[in-house]
């Protein structure tokens, strides 16, 4: 049993039962309340910001607006600078400006905590912690929302602020951990009255065991306390499966997540539940976010659920094609829709990117969990159609057509996305297209590429695409000559007559890496060609190649070669869709090639998985 010398020394803590510390006798200092105003105030400003920002570009889009002029030069070159130096990928963030972005937020919360303390006890510091993280959750709320505002304020939908969102997400979790660090010693059951001062803070965590063997532990038991330490496991649990199970199982992280957001709406609520304190209005404000999304989410699933199937199509290299009986008026490819097919996954459904709209279509590549399930129903039962719904369209696309020049570079299953764009910009100027289109698409296999026969051999015939396509694995059909050098054959799509097979790349490739196979429209003036071939339209062409390793194009060179083929008025627009290495030399040839005096040029980077 524990004995009195147990207690740190000077600690004067009484063995009378305290009186209960009643939730009705809460309020909140001014400080803490003005706090509140300041919070939110600063980011409606930083959003009207953005949001001006995105407007006052689109605007000029859309009126035709070119720096023909000094004075039009002049006023263009600050936004050109600005990008020039947003853009490009910085370590550890997706670009330098996320960075920034990310530096604000931390910078906001770390000023409303230091606003107005009283530091003549650590407890008043202890409660502002609580107070911003209760602040904090209402924003959380606001960003998780997938019919977000932003989309249409600030040109960013749900999935280009999910950044933001866990950067919020582990800032609540922190604050609610020191919080209870500095607050929870401070309980009546632990010590007297006496001033809360840094010199006494640490021992009170030795003696809390101390106390439990006393039985002295009596406000832990009344309920605001307990509904805060539900709250505080619940949000440490929410951050430990965001590190640990997010990118392993995103789907039992998912409903983790949700189901703990809704616990911690309950708990803080009843951890401090009246009005006055103000927190209960702000757990309110987030749970009508949350009710706002879901309910016109479900209307969606309901709405298109009616006489909706989904038929199932396997795709070589380990890819699905769907295609629903019905599409939807408002949904435009390049854009992604969540798919629900109950047959195959009763309590989740899944975002895809839309290829085609009449019908809608969806081409998945296998990876794990849901899409591996979905191939394996493909493969096993094609044809076969299944029970589907679907909630979309979500994100937001450029207007590509307002571009003269249009650069759409993909790696892998993100063709799906440039696919899309390209196929809809085709749809969208009625055979009138005036701009350029360099189409960039880099497979490990030649089978992907049959993915999307049809929408190549409609991108080939037109005079306006530069189609090239890079078959990075040419160890993937080795075979042996009869001289006994390995050789490769890699088997391409049976395209249409007049495209050039060259294996060579001077001009994209870097000049260091493997030789590589590319598909050039004949329309377009190809790349300098060694030795080439003309495809018949019947019979697939194999060409034999020494085999190399870890042959991978320049897409960097690829993107500078385009842009620098344009004038100093063209408007061009850069749009990527692949794997992190990609994305980030995409970020870095663009920011390189960003000039005051050169053409105008946009970057559009599409997310690449969950």
């Amino acid at each position: 049993m524990a004995s009195a010398n147990m207690l740190p020394p000077g600690s004067n803590v009484s063995m009378k039962k305290p009186h209960a510390h009643h939730p009705t006798s809460f309020t909140v200092a001014s400080e803490d309340l003005r706090t509140l105003y300041y919070y939110y105030a600063t980011f409606a400003v930083l959003i009207a910001f953005f949001a001006l920002w995105y407007w006052s570009r689109y605007i000029a889009l859309w009126s035709g607006f070119k720096s023909t002029s000094n004075l039009d030069r002049v006023l263009s070159a600050p936004s050109r600078l600005i990008r020039k130096i947003l853009i490009p990928k910085l370590i550890g963030f997706t670009s330098r400006g996320h960075a920034i972005v990310v530096t604000l937020y931390i910078a906001i919360n770390l000023a409303i905590i230091f606003t107005d303390v009283d530091w003549s006890e650590l407890m008043s510091f202890g409660r502002r912690l609580g107070w911003v993280a209760s602040e904090n959750i209402a924003f959380l709320f606001f960003l998780g929302m997938k019919n977000t505002p932003l989309g249409f304020l600030t040109g960013y939908s749900y999935e280009r602020i999910n950044g933001l969102h866990q950067i919020a997400g582990y800032t609540t979790v922190l604050l609610v951990i020191l919080h209870a660090m500095l607050v929870f010693p401070y309980c009546p059951a632990f010590q007297s009255r006496e001033e809360y001062t840094v010199s006494r803070f640490l021992p009170h965590f030795v003696f809390i065991a101390a106390r439990a063997e006393q039985q002295a532990l009596y406000n832990l038991y009344d309920s605001y306390q307990i509904w805060g330490i539900v709250a505080g496991f619940t949000m440490l649990t929410i951050g430990l499966t965001s590190l640990f199970l997010r990118k392993r199982h995103y789907e039992v992280f998912y409903v983790i997540h949700v189901a703990a957001s809704l616990v911690i709406l309950l708990t803080v609520w009843q951890h401090r539940p009246y009005v006055k304190t103000h927190t209960a209005v702000i757990i309110i404000t987030a749970l009508c976010f949350f009710v706002l999304d879901r309910t016109i989410r479900y209307s969606r699933y309901l709405l298109h659920l009616r006489g909706t199937t989904a038929t199932l199509t396997p795709l070589p290299n380990n890819g699905t094609r769907i295609t629903l009986s019905r599409g939807s008026k408002r949904a435009r490819p390049g854009t992604h829709a969540w798919l629900y097919l109950p047959s195959l996954q009763k309590a989740q459904a899944h975002p895809f990117t839309i290829v085609a709209n009449n019908p809608l279509s969806f081409v998945i590549a296998a990876q794990d969990g849901f899409t591996r399930d979905i191939h394996h129903f493909a493969h096993t039962s094609p044809g076969t159609s299944v029970k589907a719904t679907f909630d979309g369209p979500y994100g937001t696309l450029p207007s590509f057509e307002r571009y003269e020049r249009v650069i759409l570079v993909a790696g892998g299953s993100g063709a799906s996305w440039t696919i899309a764009v390209a196929m809809d910009l085709l749809e969208r100027t009625k055979g009138k297209m005036n701009c350029v289109v360099e189409f960039i698409w880099v497979v490990r296999t030649s089978e992907t590429l049959s993915w999307f026969t049809t929408e190549l051999r409609t991108l080939q015939s037109h005079p306006n695409i530069n189609l090239v396509l890079h078959v990075t694995d040419i160890l993937a059909n080795k075979t042996t000559s009869s001289k006994g050098s390995s050789t490769t054959d890699i088997e391409l799509l049976p395209l249409p007559e007049n495209i050039h097979l060259s294996a060579t790349d001077s001009i994209i490739s870097d000049p260091k890496t493997p030789i590589i196979e590319k598909i050039v429209s004949p329309t377009l003036t190809p790349p300098p060609i060694v030795d080439s071939l003309i495809l018949s339209k019947a019979t697939p062409t194999s060409l034999p190649v020494a085999p190399q390793t870890g042959s991978r194009p320049n897409i960097g060179a690829a993107i500078k070669e385009a842009i620098n083929a344009a004038t100093r008025h063209e408007k061009i627009i850069v749009g990527v869709c692949g794997p992190e290495g990609m994305v980030s030399d995409a970020r870095r040839a663009v920011g390189k090639s960003i000039k005051t005096s050169g053409p105008s040029i946009e970057l559009h980077v599409e997310g690449y998985g969950w």
